[in-house]
């Protein structure tokens, strides 16, 4: 589990469809579209997110409140009790409030600034704003199970 019940939400968005896999508390990014961009509509399948490999260049949009997996669904269904979405449905992501996640890299401090990481989690470690996009701020340090609570404000302009 990478996301605990203790979080606040104050706004959240189901606009966007998955793109791979996600891990619930892992930070989202824009996706782009091969057409050149993003959809407009909540259904338009050019509206997608996926956690990124490599930060750099990216532009974190949310905190993924579902784990993304690839089943058979011939075979079996989701786990509605842990509230899994198939590749490619919507998710649902967390852009104001605080969540507790275990997705750190580092040894924040409570305050410290929160930046995008390559692999999607939050790192206490600012590069460049292109390398380690912005994300929110360290509301605690890791407790001994390795989960802090992190202030999210996302999507920010990283100009």
């Amino acid at each position: 589990m990478a996301l605990l019940g203790d979080r606040l939400i104050i706004q959240d968005s189901i606009d966007f469809f998955s793109s791979g896999l996600m891990e619930k508390g892992a930070v989202a990014v824009f996706g782009v579209s091969p057409s050149g961009g993003q959809g407009v509509g909540l259904d338009d399948a050019d509206a997608f997110c996926y956690v990124p490999t490599g930060a750099s260049g990216t532009i974190p949009l949310g905190v993924v409140l579902q784990d993304v997996v690839s089943k058979d669904l011939t075979q079996t269904h989701l786990n509605f009790h842990k509230e899994e979405v198939q590749t490619g449905g919507k998710v649902t992501l967390v852009q104001r409030g605080w969540v507790t996640t275990n997705m750190i890299t580092g040894t924040p401090k409570g305050g410290d600034k929160a930046y995008l990481a390559n692999d999607g989690k939050f790192s206490p470690t600012f590069t460049n704003a292109a390398a380690t996009p912005p994300v929110g701020v360290f509301k605690t340090k890791k407790n001994a199970n390795g989960y802090a609570a992190v202030y999210v404000d996302l999507p920010k302009n990283n100009s």
